[in-house]
Formats: C-alpha cells, structure tokens, sequence
C-alpha cells in the first residue's frame, strides 16, 4: 500500500527507514512472504504468493510497537471489521485476518497493481476536471455504502486512494486504509490528553472543521475530506496546505475560520458548476454540505455528463509501465440513472441558454415561413398585383401556383407557355431572356430578368423559404428578416425599378449560404 501516512496529526508522509525483513520468506496462512513493499506509520506491507495456484497477495503487519500499544490493536482490528462489513468495488477488500506466532495482528488484501493518487498527482501536479471528478464519483461511490452501513472512514485523502487498472483498459478507483474508521457518530472523550488526540486522528490538511474542533464525528467530516482532496487533483495543492514548520493548531485554525481559496483563481478555464461543487463540499457547517454521499455523488455525475462532451477536459491517466498510448482512459459516459428528485441542481445558465436557442430559433423560422406563404397567396390571402400594361386591354386571369394546370383546359396550358410574339409586333410584351450569374465556383443562381411582377415575387418568395432553411442548418437567424424594412416587405412592395437590387441581394444570400463553409 504505497503512500500510507501516520494516521496520526503528523501529516507528513513516512520514508523507508531499515525495513523489517524478519518476515520474508516465512509462511503466512498458506502464502510465502517475498519482498517488503512499504511501510506506514503503524504497519509494514509485504508482497506474498500462494505457493500452488500463485496468487499474488499484500500482507499488512501491524509494527512491533503497535502490538504492544492497546489502541493501534484496537484500530487494526476495526479496519478488518468496517472492510468485511462493505462488498463494494471501489473498496479494497480483506481476504484473510489472524495473529503470527509473535503475537502480532495481520490483514490479508489483493496485490494491487497501480498507484497510489498522491504519488500520481506527484508526477501530473495537477488533474483535469473531468478526470478529478470521475475520481470522486468513484470514491463517493465506495463512501455511500461505508455510511449506509454507519461507517464513518475519517481519513479521506490521496494518500488512501488507489488507481487500478483493469483488464478493460479503464481505471478503478479503490480506498483503502479504514484503519480510522468509526461508527457514526463518534463522540469526541473529555479533557486534553492523548486519547482526545486519537479521536481527532487523521490528515490535518483534510481535517473538517468538526472533527478538528472536537464535535461528532459524521459522514459529512467524509465528504468535506473529499471536497479538499478534490480540490488540490485540480489546483496541485490543497485549499490549506501543511507548510513546513506550521504548527498543526495553525492549520486546523484554518479549516475552522478561513475560506479557501477560490478554485477558479486557480484553475484556468474551470468549466462552470465545478467551482461551486467543490465549494458545497467545503461549507463550514456540515448541515449545508450535501445531506448525503449519493447527493454528492449524482451532483457529480451531472457535471461529468456534462463535460463528456468536451474532449479537452479529459486527459489519459498513464500508469507506471504503461506507454502514452496505451494508457488506460476512465469513460466520462458512465451515468448511473437519473439524480435523486430532492438533489440540488448545479446552476449552468450558459448551458440552459444554448439548450433554449435551437426552439427559439425554429420558432422564429416558423413564423417567417407562414408571413412568406401569405404573402405568396397560401391560406386564402391576397398578393397586390402589378398593374397591367397598358396596350393589353384583355383582363388576364392570374394563375395560382396551387392550381396545376389540367389537361382537360388545353386553352389555359397554351395561355401559360406562351411563345412570345415576333419582334416586328408591336403589341407583343418583350422575350424574358435567362441569364446565368456566377459569383462563386460552387455557385450557380439562374434566375429571369426581373419586371417585378406576381411570378417574380413568388420566385423571389420561395427562394426566401429555401434560404431560411439553409441558414437553419448552418446555425444562423434569417438575418435578412430583422432589417428594416424585412426583405419579405421589400419584394411584396417591389416593382421595376427595384427588382433588380433584390435580386442581387438574394444572390449574395444564396452564395453565403449554399457554399461549403471556409475551413477554419
């Protein structure tokens, strides 16, 4: 177990000192002890092999100074206890408990193969939000049944939090070390001495200010742990660190008076609503904190849902011997049902305005597509017609594009297709001739010269309705309607004088937005 602190309010993390190899090579409970792997402050851990089927296992051997100490026996036998008491995955669980012929206690566990979160953190100083909170929800997963079950840990920090790679490539989160941990809650013993001491026992950089203060112990002193050990994954540093010759009452007068730090100071780009989730964990008062870790935990989880699109949030976590490109990934996608109803929603007003902008949007199109279609003569309205030439005194009978013309009245077919009459008439209107404008390579708008007639104004109108479509997809408002006066009002009211200018500007709308967007 790699990164083991004193439990005590020391703080600081025990190095290696002459090991004790006394143990190497004997037999415990069927498993031959190999190598020391590392030390904490009342234990050593040892790497053993079962002999037969060669499964690997951590043997955690209380030091001889403990055995001879009442309360760290106490203390090793209730971390059996509270870890048998859990079936969870993101605990590390105990196979085997039981006293050597020396009269000391051991803990049997799996050989983890990862490391430890604080020495991780050690080599990436600093975390990405994403992958700090899929570490919390993790550990807040593992904390939900711990205090389901009144099992307060009392010592959540990076130092007791494992990363584990499996087989699927992803990364489990595993906490150890329930050495601290007590029923809740623990009533803090009278006077001064060293068993009020003992009970106030854990990281005073993680401390909540009623457990430093000497009040009950609950699972809220948990997710206040968490909200520190989150907030230093992200800053590289915890909101109060433990500088060196600070007086430990100097740091614990800090978690009791001071604000922390804001994260966001800290951390650049912060995405929205992790600034405030980190803060919940870290209020003072431990009844305006989450009122549970499955609370915490679904606040979590939103975030996470949230920021699993952004790919720049995430960042692959390496292990040691694993290359930069097989490193294993946590997914960000993983959400376990919706969040209890009573849960307290992060606010994300940037986000609640992006998910409202699309029906607004396809409101406006709406409403502007229904003035075009009345303006063309749809739903029984009327279009103002031009007046007819002068030299042509027979009433002509408008055709509407809704009614097709039929095969049974050939007269009204040959009145449409026309042919024009020979120049030397001078009766006969002039030939409409087509011209072809390109303006741009992938562009090609064919379109009659204009006189600003009905059959010009519905063409106009329906070019409208196809560009209001296109500017849709392409995320844009039919900006040519908030003009004044609106394009729509401008070809109702055109004539020849002016057709020719509205056509041009359609142009230009239809190169905008039938064109392939410019590659950033």
């Amino acid at each position: 177990m790699p990164g083991v602190t004193d439990p005590m309010f020391t703080g600081k993390q025990t190095s290696p000192t002459l090991p004790d190899l006394g143990l190497v090579g004997s037999d415990i409970n069927g498993y031959r002890v190999k190598e020391l792997l590392d030390q904490g402050g009342m234990s050593w851990v040892y790497e053993a092999t079962h002999p037969e089927i060669g499964r690997r296992a951590a043997v955690k051997v209380l030091k001889a100074e403990g055995h001879n100490d009442e309360e760290s026996r106490n203390r090793f036998l209730l971390e059996a206890r509270a870890v048998a008491a859990l079936t969870n995955k993101h605990v590390v669980e105990i196979w085997n408990y039981g006293i050597l012929p020396d009269g000391r206690q051991y803990l049997m566990m799996p050989l983890l193969e990862g490391e430890a979160l604080d020495r991780y953190l050690a080599r990436m100083h600093t975390l990405p939000p994403a992958q700090a909170l899929q570490i919390a929800e993790q550990v807040l997963n593992a904390l939900s049944e711990a205090h389901k079950k009144n099992i307060v840990h009392r010592d959540v920090k990076p130092g007791n939090i494992f990363l584990v790679r499996e087989h699927t490539g992803e990364l489990l989160v595993k906490v150890m070390d329930f050495g601290l941990a007590a029923a809740r809650p623990v009533a803090m013993p009278e006077g001064d001495g060293p068993a009020k001491a003992s009970w106030v026992a854990g990281t005073p950089c993680y401390v909540a200010p009623e457990q430093a203060k000497g009040l009950a112990v609950t699972p809220a002193a948990d997710l206040y742990a968490l909200g520190v050990t989150l907030y230093e994954l992200m800053a590289g540093e915890p909101p109060f660190p433990d500088l060196p010759d600070q007086p430990v009452a100097e740091l614990l007068k800090k978690h009791l008076h001071e604000a922390p730090p804001r994260l966001s100071f800290k951390v650049a780009n912060l995405p929205e609503g992790v600034e405030e989730f980190v803060n919940s964990l870290l209020e003072k008062d431990p009844a305006k904190r989450p009122a549970s870790a499955d609370l915490a935990r679904a606040q979590a989880q939103r975030l996470l849902k949230r920021l699993s699109a952004d790919a720049t949030a995430v960042k692959g976590v390496s292990l040691p011997g694993v290359s930069a490109v097989s490193a294993p990934r946590m997914s960000t996608e993983k959400v376990l049902g919706p969040p209890p109803a009573d849960l307290v929603t992060v606010q994300m007003s940037q986000q609640r305005r992006r998910e409202w902008l699309l029906p607004i949007l396809l409101l406006l199109l709406l409403l502007l597509g229904l003035g075009i279609w009345k303006l063309v003569g749809g739903g029984g309205g009327e279009v103002a017609a031009a007046p007819p030439a002068k030299l042509d005194t027979t009433p002509v009978e408008v055709v509407k594009p809704v009614e097709p013309v039929k095969a049974a009245e050939p007269e009204k077919a040959v009145e449409a297709v026309k042919p024009p009459a020979p120049e030397s008439d001078p009766l006969a209107a002039p030939a409409k001739k087509k011209i072809v404008t390109v303006k741009n390579p992938q562009v090609t708008i064919e379109k009659s010269e204009c006189e600003g007639d009905d059959l010009w104004k519905r063409e106009r109108a329906r070019e409208l309705v196809e560009l209001s479509s296109k500017a849709a997809k392409a995320g844009f408002y039919a900006e040519w309607e908030l003009k004044e006066p609106p394009l729509t009002k401008r070809i109702a009211e055109a004539g020849p004088q002016n057709c020719a200018a509205i056509d041009d500007e359609i142009t230009q709308l239809a190169i905008r937005y039938e064109s392939p967007a410019p590659k950033k």
